[in-house]
């Protein structure tokens, strides 16, 4: 399990860059945007699952229910924003492209999420992420898409409401 997660971008590459280990010892993959954008797909219907929609709720219902259930989880998480660095890597070394996922729930206890990368090198990687940290994982990667402009849209956030008090 790693003791840190952080998501850039790589313009350069038109990449997602997912580093995750301890500080200096991170290993880094990299997210096309084909991917990912399967990648978003898959945790949004995780977001929507840990909302427990009435049974009776729309598609349209479920989605809302599912946005506003992540961003009140999210709101509460310390997700750094600071930028980091480009990556620079040595001549010649090709980065552990990530090509498949699986997603999986922990015998141990149901609520942890399991989400393995497979990459195209054969490396593998697994997270457990109990339910505020999928949400965290969710928010890095929901801010991160938008430095991308690749138009891939996860959980969309809620339209600012004003209250407003109307007389006829």
């Amino acid at each position: 399990m790693p003791e840190a997660l952080s998501l850039g971008f790589d313009p350069i590459e038109d990449r997602l860059v997912l580093s995750a280990g301890r500080p200096g010892e991170a290993v880094e993959f990299h997210l096309t945007r084909r991917f990912t954008r399967e990648f978003a797909t898959r945790l949004a219907a995780l977001a929507a699952e840990s909302a427990t929609a009435p049974p009776t709720a729309s598609s349209a219902q479920r989605s809302k229910l599912a946005s506003l259930h992540h961003d009140a989880i999210a709101r509460d998480l310390p997700i750094e924003t600071t930028r980091a660095k480009a990556p620079s890597y040595a001549p010649g070394a090709r980065p552990a492209l990530v090509t498949g996922v699986r997603f999986g729930r922990s015998k141990a206890n149901p609520s942890v999420r399991l989400i393995g990368l497979r990459c195209q090198d054969g490396r593998r990687f697994d997270l457990k992420l109990p339910p505020a940290l999928l949400h965290g994982f969710i928010e890095m990667l929901r801010r991160r898409l938008a430095d991308t402009d690749w138009g891939i849209e996860l959980l969309p956030p809620q339209p600012e409401v004003e209250h407003r008090s109307l007389m006829h």
